[in-house]
C-alpha cells in the first residue's frame, strides 16, 4: 500500500519489471498494465530518485557502524560527499526528525 495512491507498491513494481525486462514495448507494458505512458515513466523516474537511497539502506545494514564512521572521518573528500549527499536526498546526517512540509502557510 501506497498513502494517497491508487495503485499498490506490488502493481509499481511489476509494471517497472515488465518495463525493464524489454521483452514488449512501452506501449505494451502500459496496455497490459491499464496505465498511460506518462504513468509508467513517471514511476520510473521515481523509482530512479529512490533508488540510491534504498540500495544504501540495504547496504547500510552489512556494514558496521563503527567501520563507516572511521571511513567518514578518513576521507579526504568528505565534506564534498556530504554535501552531495544531503543536496540530494533533502535531509542531513544524524538529523532527528524532518521538517519538510508541502504546503504554504496561510496569509
Amino acid at each position: 500500500m501506497i498513502p494517497y495512491s491508487i495503485y499498490s507498491l506490488h502493481f509499481k513494481l511489476s509494471a517497472l519489471i515488465a518495463y525493464y525486462e524489454r521483452d514488449c514495448t512501452v506501449a505494451a507494458v502500459c496496455e497490459s498494465f491499464d496505465i498511460a505512458v506518462s504513468t509508467l515513466y513517471e514511476w520510473k523516474k521515481r523509482m530512479a530518485l529512490h533508488k540510491d537511497l534504498m540500495i544504501g539502506v540495504l547496504l547500510s545494514q552489512k556494514t558496521p557502524s563503527l567501520d563507516f564512521l572511521r571511513r567518514l572521518l578518513g576521507s579526504d573528500d568528505l565534506s564534498d560527499e556530504l554535501r552531495r549527499f544531503f543536496h540530494k536526498h533533502g535531509f542531513s546526517f544524524m538529523q532527528g526528525a524532518t521538517a519538510v512540509t508541502t504546503r504554504s502557510n496561510p496569509p
